[in-house]
């Protein structure tokens, strides 16, 4: 699904009036808003594990918590991590877009 400029201001004013938590499950939400459900599910335990192990505001993410995040997948196959840091990064660029 592709944003419109307008709906992105929309969504951008309603989520910053929004407590931190609540501000990411409604960015997430709306990430995920027309993928398919199989997709959602992966998306959302990829998404989950990020959180987690951020264990900050996903406002506050830097890219020194992205290598880091990376370094964490030792042991892991190497399309498991790929994967993971693809979803992490798509969802960075929404929210960037997001504003």
């Amino acid at each position: 699904m592709t944003l419109s400029l307008v709906h992105i201001t929309a969504h951008r004013k309603a989520i910053a009036s929004l407590p931190v938590a609540q501000a990411e499950a409604k960015l997430i939400a709306l990430w995920l808003e027309g993928k398919a459900e199989s997709s959602i599910i992966s998306y959302q335990r990829y998404t989950r594990r990020f959180l987690e192990f951020l264990d900050k505001p996903l406002k506050k993410v830097t890219y020194e918590d992205l290598v880091e995040y990376a370094a964490d997948f030792e042991g892991n196959a190497e399309s498991t991590k790929r994967i993971y840091i693809a979803c992490a990064k798509s969802l960075i660029s929404f929210a960037h877009k997001i504003g």
